[in-house]
């Protein structure tokens, strides 16, 4: 289903390092697990207490690609956003890190990708109210898992995340807290209200 939405990822200093727009499946039973799965086994904690990753490690391979590179490769494939053409078909498979078709599966392509991965700097679509639908992050230096999909967030700490289950119960919760705040302030005001996702 098209629900557009964002993936990032900021390294152990803060630096933001992904920032992939994705088309499909935005919501948190689609990008949020899926994820959500990456993260839980990519990440561990040596024997000495500290957080380590195979995404954390290969964020160090990332560099935003420059408009004349990405000029460069969509000029190879016309018919790249039309979807089924031999176009589309072949730059999903030969740049996984830069179609809108990987998602969240963008982490797997940091992780264990060779060399050095190209990505396109996407982050202001994090402020289009209208269509960015979720965000999806995790941030190395804080150690959090957090994600946003309309006007629900709920975070977790990388070394306890939950399960599949736990996660969108949580959601389910949020839902539940931001409604009753919405009736208390309807209620407040002598006016009605039920949940919407988003604001708009």
């Amino acid at each position: 289903m098209g629900t557009r939405h964002l993936i990032t990822a900021f390294d152990e200093q803060g630096e933001l390092k992904v920032a992939q727009y994705g088309q499909w499946d935005g919501y948190p039973e689609g990008q949020g697990i899926t994820m959500l799965n990456i993260l839980r086994y990519t990440t561990r904690t040596d024997y000495n207490g500290k957080l380590v990753s195979e995404v954390a490690n290969g964020l160090g391979r990332t560099r935003w690609a420059t408009e004349d590179e990405l000029n460069e490769i969509y000029a190879k494939f016309p018919e790249m956003n039309y979807v089924g053409t031999d176009d589309s078909k072949k730059f999903d498979t030969l740049y996984p890190n830069l179609t809108r078709d990987t998602g969240a599966d963008i982490l797997n392509v940091v992780a264990f990708s060779v060399g050095e991965v190209l990505l396109v700097d996407s982050s202001d679509f994090a402020e289009d109210e209208l269509f960015c639908e979720g965000i999806y992050s995790v941030n190395y230096q804080s150690q959090m898992f957090t994600s946003k999909f309309g006007n629900l967030v709920v975070s977790f700490p990388l070394d306890d995340l939950p399960t599949n289950q736990e996660y969108l119960d949580a959601f389910e919760k949020a839902k539940e807290d931001w409604v009753r705040a919405r009736e208390y302030d309807a209620e407040s005001n002598g006016e009605q209200v039920g949940f919407q996702w988003a604001d708009k």
